[in-house]
């Protein structure tokens, strides 16, 4: 056994945990809407990015922890999301991973408060929000429409809020680029469900998918997208957001899919 294998070997505990962030979806995202919002507020690269930058992914990868643990019992009726999804694989306990999560957002909260009260305050309501969004007993993913809505704000627009409130506190400045954020998570999810049609009718989970049937669920996604790219091009023809921010999307993009691909 070489080195590496031995190193790998030792530390092969933490691959559930490292599957169950599933880190390669979201990373490059929440990065580029974080800087996103710095930029909106006029900021410059500093340590501040830094940590408001790191307290978006990792209350990101909050949301799709405890996603997947209070999921567990349906993925074990896909194949593709039990592999991908350690606590249906019974490689990581529900009660392990709730404690992780719980101590997941005391330390996010910890580095909000670092930074300012808005960005606290706007933490706080994201993280009921994701709570309530996957939490069996309200499940906000399982009421039409409500489950879009939430999505596009738990995952995409409160992580550009709190990158915006960093910085300055003129929300309306801001509004037209928080709208599109929002709207292309929405379409994100659109994805998804279309991709889980089958599974999510199997498990009688109701979405905005299943309600409305594949055919419209795709209209209304490619309508949002279309929706998003007119407004992207008053945002940058106001020069709201610098044009480097578009070309620096369009560089690393391919990189973002590539890793998904390899997952």
């Amino acid at each position: 056994m070489n080195y590496s294998e031995a190193i790998k070997n030792k530390f092969s505990f933490l691959l559930p945990w490292i599957r169950l962030t599933r880190y390669r979806e979201y990373v490059f995202k929440i990065l580029f809407v974080s800087l996103l919002g710095a930029r909106c507020a006029g900021a410059t690269l500093g340590f501040r990015l830094v940590i408001i930058s790191l307290a978006n992914i990792l209350i990101t990868t909050l949301a799709f922890m405890f996603n997947d643990i209070e999921d567990a019992s349906e993925d074990r009726f896909d194949a593709g999301k039990r592999k991908r999804n350690p606590v249906s694989a019974g490689q990581i306990s529900v009660l392990c991973g709730q404690f992780v999560c719980l101590a997941i957002a005391f330390f996010v909260l910890g580095l909000y408060a670092f930074i300012g009260i808005g960005p606290l305050i706007l933490s706080l309501v994201n993280i009921i929000i994701l709570w309530e969004y996957s939490y069996r007993r309200i499940r906000l993913k399982a009421r039409p429409l409500v489950d879009l809505f939430s999505h596009g704000i738990m995952l995409g627009g409160m992580q550009f809020l709190c990158a915006y409130y960093a910085f300055s506190i003129n929300f309306w400045q801001c509004l037209p680029v928080f709208i599109t954020v929002v709207a292309a998570s929405m379409t994100g999810q659109f994805y998804n469900q279309l991709r889980d049609l089958a599974v999510d009718r199997q498990t009688d989970l109701k979405t905005t998918t299943s309600m409305l049937g594949y055919k419209h669920s795709y209209f209304f996604m490619r309508f949002l997208q279309v929706i998003i790219l007119v407004v992207w091009g008053y945002i940058f023809g106001q020069n709201i957001v610098p044009f480097w921010l578009l070309v620096l999307f369009f560089v690393l993009f391919p990189v973002f899919v590539i890793l998904l691909r390899e997952k």
